[in-house]
């Protein structure tokens, strides 16, 4: 291979680019990431789900309805012989949700959300919603008017909540669960938590702060003054005359 020094000194240029750089130390494996072991567990919980799900859909017989969304009994159950499992979308497994799961090596546990149901009888053939019974279940804070009642197992290492009917069903009877209703906390005589004391409160409760609070300048009332003025020159003239 022929070189010419000339042409290569002419069109030399010095290097601008970025340095390739060997990374040094351990690196973990993509197996160890976080959010790949985290993926991992969700995916563990949804098997478990869908391991739940499967048997319990067997023979089992329900009807569901739309505007409003419920799901009803499609024959007659036993006591606790209707079961409901939370399965949904391994999107729908996350750290928020309305229904609370756990799973061992994540210590605040996994979150339950719902799959899309359909609000109206135009969706009722849409592929993208679901037809998972559990979450067409309605609440009730009526305790006697609940016939479902929430059950925990452990399938694969996740603890899991289902449904189950606390009661005999009757055929097309509508499923409720139990959900107390949010009572909103007051004091004593139905009286809200004070706030920060303001001034007046403070003066009425404390007399010493009432006798110290500044009070504001009064004006002067002008009174009329009792000292005699001082005769003028023609009443001392008058008063000589009187006395000679």
């Amino acid at each position: 291979m022929r070189f010419d020094i000339a042409n290569f000194i002419k069109n030399w240029k010095m290097y601008t680019g970025v340095k390739t750089k060997l990374i040094e130390g351990d690196i973990k494996n993509s197996v160890e990431h976080d959010k790949v072991i985290y993926d991992n567990l969700r995916c563990n919980m949804f098997s478990a789900l869908l391991s739940l799900e499967n048997e319990f859909q067997v023979n089992r017989k329900l009807c569901y309805a739309v505007s409003p969304t419920s799901v009803y009994a499609g024959c007659e159950y036993e006591r606790l012989e209707l079961k409901l499992a939370p399965l949904t979308f391994v999107n729908n497994i996350r750290d928020k949700g309305p229904i609370k799961v756990s799973c061992k090596g994540i210590e605040d546990g996994l979150f339950l959300s719902p799959p899309p149901r359909p609000q109206k009888a135009s969706d009722v053939d849409k592929d993208k919603y679901m037809y998972t019974p559990f979450w067409w279940v309605d609440m009730t804070p009526l305790d006697h008017v609940a016939n479902m009642k929430y059950v925990s197992r452990k399938v694969n290492g996740c603890t899991v909540l289902y449904l189950t009917n606390s009661r005999k069903l009757v055929k097309h009877e509508r499923l409720f669960v139990f959900k107390a209703p949010k009572v909103k906390v007051e004091l004593e005589g139905g009286e809200k938590e004070p706030s920060e004391p303001s001034e007046s409160s403070e003066s009425e409760a404390d007399p010493d702060a009432q006798r110290h609070k500044k009070q504001p300048p009064s004006k002067k009332r002008s009174t009329p003054s009792t000292k005699k003025a001082e005769p003028t020159l023609k009443e001392q003239k008058n008063q000589k005359k009187k006395g000679s």
